[in-house]
């Protein structure tokens, strides 16, 4: 599997009627159909509170699956945002990297 990081994006929405919301979102490639791909906040977080750090966790799936590399999409939504964030960092295993949060309107 291979966490595609040039597909991970970040941004605070804060169009109306609700109120502001960090979404992350980010693919994943797998080598068959079926798995699934969640973004939870880590425990604990980091220094900066600016930085939220979010572990990236993948679902084998059970029965029977196609034999065909696929692609699974990740999310990751707080609202309201708990602070004005600015990077976020995602991790897995031994993996680790950041992105900018990018604010909309």
């Amino acid at each position: 599997m291979s966490v595609l990081q040039e597909t991970f994006t970040a941004w605070i929405d804060s169009q109306p009627p609700g109120p502001q919301k960090l979404i992350v979102t980010g693919d994943i490639e797998v080598p068959t159909s079926g798995w699934s791909a969640k973004l939870t906040r880590a425990t604990p977080q980091g220094v900066n509170p600016a930085v939220i750090i979010l572990e990236l966790a993948l679902t084998k799936p059970t029965g029977n699956v196609l034999q065909v590399v696929s692609r699974v999409k990740a999310r990751y939504e707080e609202s309201p945002p708990g602070h004005a964030y600015t990077e976020a960092t995602i991790r897995h295993e031994k993996l680790e990297f950041s992105i900018p949060v990018k604010p909309t309107s």
